[in-house]
Parts: structure tokens; C-alpha cells; sequence
């Protein structure tokens, strides 16, 4: 993983989960806010894990690129690891 950077779980609103990767999650969020209608929010931030490595544990709930669908598992995940 790269140094200084963390794997972050960002949602819209109640509903699906970006798991991406940056320096600076805060300007992260700004960032995909100005392309999205939905009030984002971080769930978590960590370096424990990698964002390759929450992709292939969420590999399940992908929707479509690095965005996940909301489950259980995922969101317990992410409220656990932070």
C-alpha cells in the first residue's frame, strides 16, 4: 500500500459505497460530491486495508467499478473497522 494513503468507504446518501484510495480523503470527498446528487458521507478511512484487498472482500456487492451495493456485511464492516 501506498505510504500516506488510505482506503476509503464513502457512501451516497443511503445508498451504494465507493471503496477507493487517497492521500487526503476529506478533499476526496469534495471532489466526488461535485459530480454526485446524493449527500456523500465517509464510513471509514483505515490503512489496515488495502483497496484491492475491500474490492476482492466485496466482490459480491460490486455494482459497478469501485462502487459497492450497501449490504449488511459490508457497512458492519466498515462501521468495525473504523
Amino acid at each position: 500500500m501506498q505510504n500516506g494513503a488510505w482506503t476509503y468507504f464513502i457512501q451516497a446518501g443511503d445508498g451504494p459505497v465507493k471503496i477507493g484510495r487517497a492521500t487526503d480523503v476529506a478533499a476526496r470527498l469534495r471532489e466526488l460530491q461535485v459530480g454526485n446528487p446524493e449527500k456523500l458521507k465517509i464510513l471509514c478511512a483505515t490503512k489496515l486495508l488495502s483497496e484491492a484487498q475491500a474490492h476482492e472482500l466485496f466482490a459480491e456487492d460490486r455494482l459497478r467499478g469501485e462502487w459497492f451495493r450497501p449490504s449488511e456485511f459490508l457497512l458492519n464492516f466498515a462501521l468495525k473497522m473504523c
